[in-house]
Parts: structure tokens; C-alpha cells; sequence
């Protein structure tokens, strides 16, 4: 490793910020494509009818929809109106009486800067005349005019509809409800949707042609086209990863699923159709989405690439670690630190879980890592290429596909992730799913930054209508985004006066050395070393230490038992056991209130053992062993008040050591008072 690459995380944080600032711009462009005003939605499910056959899975079509609408585009509840049969009264079920009154009521609320989505799944008909209906439960076919909703009517009332943007779609003439029956008067999405190409504004989706059936998915329980569009609206058909959906995603998307899908399962023919009206501006986003929570998000993503591999038959997949487009390997994590290896390894473990019960299996962590090593380290342009990917797959005996993902930018809380399913023989993009995360503060204290959270932070800045303009958590990391740019907190003599951080190298304090926000303390390879921990403020404290990215307490404790439970591949601060660092405990009484941490803990209470901290080779290493072999050499320490109600070195394992390790129950980690990071290097470069 040379010494520029060692301290030049300084520049790849320049760099951020060049590529933040692109990302910024691409969402704020893609922001004025969205109809400036609200997003209302009416959703219409009709699925027990009572004089014609029953459909299957209508209902919960609607429902998905309504639940995808709110989690992802930020939809308001009060602003969908959901009438399905399981409504709790005649009002909230699509009967005759209640669409007629209610269908225009609904659209008389929107206005004119807003956008307005109407979605019918259901029934159609035409009569003798050729006039077309939709059906509502209460149908009856002897009397399509007196029972039906004239799809002429809904056409006037959606054109009298003030709305910037109406997108109606329609999810019709269903097939592979085990009670449909054929009908030589049903009525196709298609056809109905031509009746509105004329009217301004509106763009149709219909599920499939005129000559086709929309396919029911009897394992998903739903419609196949329905399934698809509520995967879209997740952020799947956000191909551009700009933070929105636009109508041209959305139908791109869901018309290649709907295809494939109805292909390769079952087989069919179905082919969405969009039909555009006039006076549509543009390309026009569907929805804004929604950051969410960092575990949520890679679940959702898991869930799609586990479909597209089951729907591809592919027999093994690899995943790999989430980059930023910058070298894996001596980076030290690039500007993301361990975030990038959590979202790998989160991925992984979803996708493992969702194989138990599909086609498909992961390759081994260890098999892919040790292939990657052996075929010239990790680099992105490299391990991405067609050539690289081949000889991946080979080296592992046969990987036909392999899941990228990528950090395509931060700003402030929210976090951009792209995951591209990959073919290894062609090097072929199968599929890309992505989202946009909102951090938590345990998220960004992973990033790599040392800072000082300091109770200023958690203050509500209030703007001039009494609202604040961000949450406590976006508050806060705002505040410590600021805080980076500057010293490390090793350095702030507020924070060293309550708390401290020191690396002891064969029992000898070893000083660091400060480049910008950045610690670095030199090793050489046998070093034992351990990390110790002052807790100065004269109340408990809590803290949670991760060394390359491993927890270094027990996953699980059961002192009666004898178990080797340590070293965790969970890469995450939640999930790590925090360490009780109180000032009057028992354990230092009358000393300094100190704690040294001498290796991964695999035991509690007396006679508790630990496995020493070693300095090894990259490629020896606990950190390469468990998966991480990209991010080592960096230890972190995240500090905790209790809760109000209660790369070129690494680490491995040594020898085991008693020691009294006390165990405690009822306090919880609660606000982050500050986060350490220390990055241990060849002390040669020092």
C-alpha cells in the first residue's frame, strides 16, 4: 500500500461532494416534472360479484396499490379513496349507487396543479349497442345500462377533472381465476383505454391487448400486471436512479416484466398498452419516492432480484459488496465506509432467505471472496467487465448470474442505492432495482466520519409557520455532515474531556497520527493490540465497537451454556452488543474509570473469554474470513448516552483469555453522543 492511497480518503471526500452536487441537480430537474400540486388517487377493486362470475385477488390489487402508494410515493392516506368489496359499509364497496356519487365527488377535490391516478380492476362489458361498462359488484348483465358504469360517463367525468396529470389505469379481463368463465361480451383494458385517448391530459395503462387476457399470478396472489406496476412504483423502474418514476419507466418496466413473466411461468402472451392523450406535458414522473429505512429498502430489493433470478432460472447467483465507483481494495471503504459492506451483506442474507424457498442458490461469501483475491483484487471497472465475470463464474464452479450494487450518491440523510442483476457469460444487465434510504444515525455513523454530536443538534429549528424543515435525525446528521469537513473528535477537547479512545499495541499506548477527519495508528503484522476506552463524564455511557467491521461482542450471551458466538459479520451498529461504560461500577472502583477491550468476546460473567485482537495479513484476516475483506483496518467506536427509559492489515483472531466480563440488563443505547473511527496501517507509512 503507498501512502497516497492511505491518506487520500481527504480527496475522495472532494470528490463527494463534485458527485453529490450531480445528483442534487438530476433530482431537483426530475422534481419539476411532477405535477407541482398534490397526488390524489381512487382505487376501485371489484371482486365478489353477485350476478357475474368472481374474480380472484381484485381486492388485494387495490390494496397493494393503496399500501405502495403511501410507503413509497408519499402519497397522503386521506388523499386515496380505496372502494372495494371489503369496505366496512355499502359506502366504501363499488356498487352501482356508491360509483356513481362518489367517482365525481372525489374528482371534483382535485386541483389544478395536481395529479390524479384512477385505477379500475374488475369487469367490463359491452352491450348489444356496443357501448362499453365497467361492472360494479351489483352487475347485472340483462341490464348492463341500468347497472353498469357507462365507461362514456367516466370518460366525461375524468376530462371534467381540473387535474394537470390523470393517468387512468386498467386492469381488466382477467384469466386464471379458477372461477372465470369464458365471455364473449367481456371487454379488454385496451379497448376501453382507446375511448380516452382523445381527452386532455390523460395517459392510459391498460394490463394487456385486445385479443389478450390479464393473467392472474396464483403464487403472489395477484394480478400479473398489478404485481409488476406496484413493483415499479417501489422504485424498481427507476432506472435513471434520479429518485422518481416517470411514465416512461413505469410502462418500460412493467410492460417487460408483464411479457417475460406471462412467457417463462405460465406460458401467455400479454402486452401492456399506453395510449397518451393530448396536452400531456412532457414526460411526466408517477410518483416521487419515498426514501426508506436502510434494512427495509435492501429487503425490497432482495425481493426483486430474487424474482428475476426464480423467473430466469438461474441456478446460482454471487453477490458483492456495494461499491461507490472508486477502488475496493486500500480505500478503506471509500467515502461510504462500512455502509457499503452492511448493504452486501444485508442483501445477501435476504436472498439467501428468499432461495429456501425458490430455484436458486448464493454462492458462498468465502468460495466468491477468495476467487476475487486470486483473479487480481477488487477493482469496479475490472470485476464488472465480461471477461472479469467469466472467469469469476469459473473460478466458483459455475455463477450464471452475479448482483452489483452500487452507492450512486448522498445527500445530507438520504442515500442512493442501485443493485444491477448481472449475466456472467454475456456481461447482459437482467434486471436493475434500486431506492433511495433514509439514514438513520447509526447508518451515518458507519460512514467513516468522526464527529461530536452535541445536544445543540437535537434542537428544533423551527421555520417561520412553526414547522420544522427536517426531522431530529436529519437535524442531526446535517449538523454532523458539517462537523467532518473539520477535526477529528479525537481532537475536540470537549468531547476528550469526557470521553477517550486509545490503541494499545503490546501493551503500550501507541500514539495516532491526524490527517483532517481521519485517525490513523500504525501496526505491524503480530501486533496485539486492544482498544481502550475512558469514560471521563462522570455518568454511564454507553458504547458499541465494531473492529473491520465485526461486532466484538456476543451475539448471543447464555452464561450457563458454552458457546462461540463472536465476531458477527453484521457490519451494523444496531445490531451490535453495546458495552456498559459506567464511571462507578464495580469494575473500577476507586481507578481511573478506563475499559480495555483486549479482543472479540466469545464468553461472559467470570471466568468470560476473549479472542485477542492480531495483526495479520490482508488475506489472513477475521475480517476476509467473515466477508469483509475490502474494509480492514478501520475500528469504530460510537458513544451513547443510556436511554431515557432504562485495508492492508487486519485482524484475527488469537489466543483465548479469561477475563471478568460483566453483563447487564435494562439499559439501553439511546441518543449517539459521538462517533471514533481509527484506521490501523503498516506503521511503516507512518
Amino acid at each position: 500500500m503507498d501512502q497516497k492511497r492511505v491518506f487520500g480518503r481527504a480527496r475522495l471526500a472532494t470528490k463527494a461532494s463534485a458527485a453529490f452536487g450531480v445528483w442534487l441537480a438530476t433530482v431537483t430537474l426530475a422534481a419539476g416534472t411532477l405535477a407541482a400540486g398534490e397526488t390524489w388517487a381512487l382505487l376501485i377493486g371489484v371482486q365478489d360479484y353477485q350476478q357475474v362470475s368472481p374474480l380472484e385477488y381484485t381486492v388485494d390489487d387495490a390494496q397493494c396499490l393503496r399500501e405502495t402508494l403511501i410507503a413509497y410515493g408519499g402519497v397522503a392516506p386521506d388523499h386515496i379513496l380505496e372502494i372495494t368489496d371489503f369496505g366496512p359499509g355499502p359506502d366504501s364497496q363499488p356498487l352501482h349507487e356508491t360509483l356513481t356519487r362518489r367517482i365525481p365527488a372525489w374528482l371534483e377535490r382535485v386541483g389544478a396543479d395536481d395529479m390524479v391516478l384512477v385505477f379500475f380492476s374488475g369487469h367490463g362489458f359491452r352491450d348489444d349497442d356496443g357501448l362499453m361498462y365497467l361492472a360494479p359488484l351489483d352487475f347485472d348483465r340483462t341490464k348492463p345500462s341500468e347497472t353498469g358504469i357507462s365507461v362514456d360517463w367516466l370518460r366525461e367525468r375524468i376530462a371534467g377533472c381540473s387535474a394537470v396529470l390523470k393517468l387512468l389505469i386498467l386492469d381488466a379481463c382477467h384469466a386464471g381465476s379458477e372461477n372465470s368463465e369464458p365471455n364473449t361480451d367481456s371487454l379488454s383494458p385496451d379497448e376501453m383505454g382507446r375511448l380516452f385517448k382523445a381527452v386532455d391530459g390523460v395517459v392510459t395503462l391498460a394490463s394487456c391487448s385486445e385479443d389478450q387476457v390479464s393473467v392472474i399470478w396464483q403464487d403472489k396472489r395477484r394480478s400479473l400486471y398489478s404485481y409488476w406496476l406496484t413493483e415499479g412504483l417501489k422504485g424498481h423502474a427507476d432506472r435513471d436512479s434520479n429518485g422518481s418514476v416517470d411514465i416512461d419507466e413505469l410502462h418500460s418496466y412493467v410492460s417487460r416484466r408483464v411479457a417475460h413473466t406471462a412467457k417463462v411461468r405460465f406460458p401467455n402472451r400479454q402486452t401492456p398498452v399506453r395510449i397518451v392523450g393530448p396536452r400531456v406535458i412532457g414526460v411526466p414522473d408517477v410518483v416521487r419516492l419515498k426514501p426508506q429505512p436502510l434494512r427495509p429498502l435492501l429487503a425490497n430489493m432482495a425481493e426483486h432480484v430474487a424474482d428475476l433470478l426464480d423467473e430466469h432460472k438461474y441456478r446460482r447467483a454471487g453477490v458483492l459488496e456495494f461499491t461507490d465507483d472508486s477502488r475496493l481494495q486500500e480505500v478503506l471503504g471509500g467515502q461510504f465506509g462500512l455502509v457499503g459492506k452492511f448493504c452486501g451483506d444485508e442483501l445477501e442474507r435476504q436472498l439467501i432467505s428468499a432461495s429456501q424457498d425458490a430455484s436458486f442458490r448464493i454462492v458462498n461469501r468465502d468460495q466468491l471472496r477468495h476467487a476475487i483475491l486470486q483473479d487480481g483484487g477488487f477493482e469496479v471497472s475490472a470485476i464488472s467487465s465480461t471477461p472479469r465475470l467469466r472467469s469469476l463464474s469459473k473460478s466458483v464452479g459455475d455463477m450464471p448470474a452475479v448482483a452489483m450494487g452500487s452507492i450512486k450518491g448522498r445527500q445530507g440523510a438520504f442515500l442512493r442505492l442501485q443493485v444491477e442483476l448481472k449475466e456472467t457469460t454475456t456481461g447482459d444487465v437482467i434486471g436493475i432495482t434500486g431506492g433511495t434510504a433514509a439514514l438513520s444515525e447509526n447508518d451515518w455513523a458507519m460512514l467513516g466520519y468522526s464527529v461530536v454530536i452535541r445536544p445543540e443538534d437535537r434542537q428544533r429549528v423551527l421555520t417561520s409557520i412553526n414547522r420544522s424543515s427536517e426531522s431530529e435525525t436529519e437535524q442531526v446528521i446535517t449538523a454532523a455532515d458539517r462537523r467532518s469537513q473539520g477535526a477529528h473528535a479525537l481532537l475536540d477537547p470537549e468531547f476528550k474531556s469526557r470521553f477517550d479512545v486509545e490503541i494499545r499495541v503490546n501493551g503500550t499506548v501507541r500514539p495516532p497520527v491526524f490527517r483532517g477527519n481521519d485517525c490513523f495508528v500504525g501496526v505491524k503484522k503480530g501486533d496485539r493490540y486492544a482498544i481502550r476506552l475512558h469514560n471521563k463524564s462522570g455518568t454511564v455511557a454507553l458504547a458499541r465497537i465494531l473492529v473491520d467491521g465485526l461486532d466484538t461482542g456476543m451475539k448471543v450471551a447464555e452464561s450457563d451454556n458454552d458457546i462461540d458466538v463472536w465476531g458477527q459479520p453484521i457490519t451494523h451498529l444496531n445490531d451490535a452488543v453495546p458495552r456498559l461504560l459506567d464511571p462507578n461500577g464495580p469494575e473500577v472502583a476507586g481507578k481511573i474509570p478506563k475499559w480495555d477491550l483486549l479482543g472479540f468476546m466469545t464468553k461472559s460473567g467470570v471466568g468470560g473469554q476473549v479472542r485477542e485482537f492480531t495483526v495479520v495479513n490482508a488475506a489472513e484476516s477475521l475480517a476476509n474470513q467473515r466477508g469483509y475483506s475490502d474494509q480492514i483496518g478501520l475500528i469504530t467506536v460510537a458513544f451513547y448516552a443510556p436511554k431515557a427509559d432504562s485495508r492492508a492489515l487486519g485482524t484475527a483472531a488469537g489466543q483465548t483469555l479469561d477475563r471478568n466480563i460483566r453483563t447487564y440488563k435494562g439499559i439501553k443505547p439511546g441518543n449517539l453522543l459521538g462517533v471514533v473511527h481509527i484506521r490501523y496501517v503498516d506503521a511503516d507509512l507512518l
